[in-house]
């Protein structure tokens, strides 16, 4: 769960509920976003779902951007081991798609997402240009694309 207050804690028993009943599953968090989410986030996440869904080939990755998520630990820990990445915003499409491959399977379930205005303290922390280029001279955008040659 991120920590910006864009997710709704009162969803934590639904998404464990959830992880009960399939614990070797990885119960993802498919935003619905109100009239107030910016319509370049809405619009952009395509190209990252379109991304992982391909790179998976549609395994069911409802959204692979989402900060909201309850993962198997051991799979995880296992995919966490083997990379030197995964330390930012590349962090859940890269859990996803490398669990998915392998045979985790992705359990979506609908939340609001909320973004705060300014005047409540909202703040994004996401930089086009340092977010999505991981080093001097990347333009594939290492953030979003799993098989980006450029690893920092």
């Amino acid at each position: 769960m991120d920590s910006d207050d864009q997710h709704s804690a009162s969803l934590i028993g639904t998404f464990m509920a959830k992880s009960q009943v399939t614990p070797a599953a990885m119960i993802l968090g498919k935003p619905k976003f109100d009239a107030n989410a910016p319509q370049l986030r809405v619009q952009g996440r395509r190209i990252s779902n379109g991304w992982a869904n391909l790179e998976t080939l549609w395994m069911g990755i409802g959204d692979s951007l989402y900060g909201f998520r309850v993962y198997p630990i051991a799979p995880l820990a296992a995919v966490m081991r083997g990379q030197t990445f995964m330390h930012r915003f590349d962090f859940d499409p890269e859990a996803v798609v490398r669990l998915c491959w392998r045979g985790v399977k992705p359990v979506n379930v609908d939340a609001p997402v909320r973004y705060l205005s300014a005047e409540e303290g909202g703040v994004s922390h996401f930089h086009t240009a340092a977010t999505t280029c991981c080093s001097p001279g990347c333009t594939r955008g290492c953030s979003w694309a799993s098989s980006c040659v450029c690893r920092c």
